[in-house]
């Protein structure tokens, strides 16, 4: 979370914690020590703090809840003015959030057990449009589409993590038998994860995606691929896809 305790120009023209204001916020280290911890992302690193304090989200809220406050960061694009974010909210499968001090994650501290989450373009929320919904608990969202749900044995305990049986694009459906035939089973393990959008497929599945959508969209992935700049929807960059 940004914090008044970074005080680097890429953090101060987002809006900012600021802990030592809060009524309930407090520093779990004891003895006047501050625990520290150097997270990274595929955006780059940050070091933060550990602390706590009360947490309300809708109509959910917890007290003493585990966070880290952004003390130091060298996120890719983080510093640049424009619509953005101010912090990450961990949504992960296990109670804890697995790091070396033994924070607890948020949706055991809220008590959630399901939540949902319907991704939308980030310009759309400035032209007056709604965007995505991530809902906590079993509300509208989830509701709405529960009928067409397929559900998914989980595997694991470190992510939100399935087997993947099948597959299509378009209208080409993908042999993935063929293609995770080096996998257990003859299928692929998939994670479902809400903060990438960078897919890594094993090479005979990577090339049955590819001829999959080529098939769909003819020349579309070439045409991505040669362009210079992002400057669309999607984009490809080929020299750092492997």
């Amino acid at each position: 979370l940004d914090s008044g305790y970074c005080l680097q120009d890429g953090c101060m023209i987002h809006t900012q914690y600021r802990g030592n204001e809060s009524m309930t916020g407090r520093n779990p280290a004891s003895g006047g020590k501050v625990d520290m911890i150097r997270t990274a992302y595929g955006q780059g690193e940050v070091v933060s703090m550990a602390w706590k304090d009360q947490v309300a989200i809708g109509s959910l809220s917890a007290s003493d809840v585990d966070m880290l406050l952004m003390v130091t960061e060298d996120l890719e694009g983080y510093a640049e003015e424009g619509p953005g974010f101010d912090g990450i909210m961990g949504i992960g499968r296990r109670n804890d959030t697995g790091n070396e001090l033994g924070q607890m994650s948020l949706l055991s501290d809220l008590t959630v057990d399901a939540f949902s989450l319907c991704l939308g373009p980030m310009n759309d929320v400035y032209e007056g449009r709604k965007g995505g919904r991530f809902e906590l608990g079993k509300g509208p969202l989830f509701k709405g589409i529960e009928s067409k749900l397929q559900k998914m044995a989980p595997t694991g305990e470190r992510a939100w993590a399935t087997q993947m049986s099948a597959g299509s694009a378009g209208s080409s459906v993908i042999d993935v038998e063929s293609a995770c035939s080096d996998g257990p089973n003859n299928t692929c393990g998939a994670i479902i994860d809400s903060g990438t959008t960078l897919l890594t497929f094993p090479p005979k599945l990577h090339a049955a995606v590819r001829a999959a959508i080529n098939d769909a969209c003819p020349n579309c992935l070439e045409t991505l691929e040669n362009k210079e700049e992002c400057g669309g929807a999607a984009f490809i960059d080929r020299k750092s896809v492997v």
